[in-house]
C-alpha cells in the first residue's frame, strides 16, 4: 500500500489563512495570530497528530501563498516572506514524506513568474519538473495506478459535482498518457467533494483559508462559504488493480481529514 497526503489552497500571507506562530515578518515584527488563524493552526497541528509519522507522497496542490494583490487582507506584504512562512508551516509535514510534489496555483496569487511557490517547492525539497519545483499539471503513475493532479478546476456555487464529472469525462481523451486516470485531484474551489462516476474517482480538496472579506462581498449565492477545511489521505493498493473495466474504489480509498469552518459572527442590534 502507498499512502498519499493531499492538500491545497493554504494561502499563507492572508489574514484569514493558516500560518505559523512567532513568524518574523519582512517589517521586522513578530506576527500575532488572529482568532481565526489561531483556530486554523490548532486544526493544522491536529492534522499532524492524525497523519502517520511516515508516508509516501505529499502533494501541495497550488495557491500555497496568498500573494500581494489584495493588500487590505494580507499580514505579510512580501511574497518571499510569505514563501518562507509557508515553508516553516509545511516543513514538519514534508519531512514525513518520502517524496513531495508542489503544483502551481493561480496567477492572481503566485504571480506571472511563480517565484514564491517555486521557493516553497525548493524549501520543501520537492520533486522537480524539468528545472522547476512546481508542476503545472502532475501525472503520477504509482505502479500502474494513475493520478491526474492539478490546482485548477471550474468553480460552481451550486451543482459542484458537475466540474469534477467533467474532469472525469475529459480524462479518457488523454491517449498520449495512456487514457483514463484512476484518480483525479483538483483544488481551487476550497470545497471538499468526492465523486465516483462509472468507476473513476475524483476529489476536490478543501482549503486552509477562512471566508475572507472578498468572498463575503461576492455575488455568489451563500457567498461561496466553505463548510470544511483540511486535507485528504489517499491509500493506493497497486496490487489490487486488475485489467479494466474495474471500479477504482477497489484499489484506492480516501480518508478526509476535515475541520469545520467556524460560524460567522451574528450582530444583535436589539437586545
Amino acid at each position: 500500500m502507498k499512502t498519499i497526503v493531499a492538500m491545497g489552497d493554504i494561502h499563507v500571507g492572508d489574514s484569514f489563512a493558516v500560518c505559523p506562530t512567532g513568524f518574523e515578518t519582512s517589517l521586522g515584527t513578530i506576527h500575532e495570530l488572529g482568532r481565526g488563524q489561531a483556530y486554523l493552526l490548532k486544526c493544522f497541528e491536529d492534522l499532524l497528530v492524525q497523519l502517520p509519522k511516515r508516508f509516501d507522497i505529499l502533494i501541495i496542490n497550488g495557491d500555497t501563498i496568498q500573494g500581494i494583490r489584495q493588500p487590505r487582507d494580507i499580514w505579510e506584504p512580501n511574497e518571499v516572506f510569505q514563501a518562507r512562512a509557508a515553508i516553516e508551516l509545511l516543513k514538519p509535514l514534508a519531512r514525513r514524506a518520502r517524496k513531495v510534489y508542489v503544483t502551481r496555483g493561480t496567477l492572481w496569487h503566485s504571480g506571472e513568474g511563480n517565484l514564491a511557490e517555486e521557493l516553497v517547492g525548493e524549501g520543501l525539497k520537492a520533486e522537480k519538473w524539468g528545472n522547476s519545483y512546481c508542476h503545472p499539471w502532475l501525472h503520477l503513475n504509482i505502479e500502474g495506478v494513475k493520478l491526474d493532479i492539478s490546482h485548477h478546476q471550474s468553480v460552481m456555487s451550486g451543482y459542484r459535482a458537475s466540474s469534477l464529472s467533467r474532469e472525469i469525462q475529459f480524462a479518457p481523451l488523454l491517449d498520449d498518457w495512456g487514457g483514463d486516470a484512476d484518480l483525479i485531484i483538483r483544488s481551487h474551489s476550497h470545497h471538499f467533494l468526492f465523486v465516483n462516476i462509472e468507476g473513476r474517482l475524483a476529489i476536490s480538496l478543501p482549503g486552509w483559508q477562512l471566508q475572507n472579506i472578498f468572498l463575503q462581498m461576492s455575488k455568489l449565492p451563500s457567498r461561496n462559504f466553505p463548510k470544511f477545511l483540511g486535507a485528504v489521505k489517499v491509500m493506493v493498493w497497486p496490487e489490487r488493480k486488475l485489467s479494466p473495466p474495474q471500479d477504482a474504489s477497489e484499489f484506492i480509498s480516501l480518508k478526509p481529514l476535515l475541520y469545520p469552518h467556524p460560524p460567522l459572527a451574528q450582530e444583535t442590534p436589539f437586545q
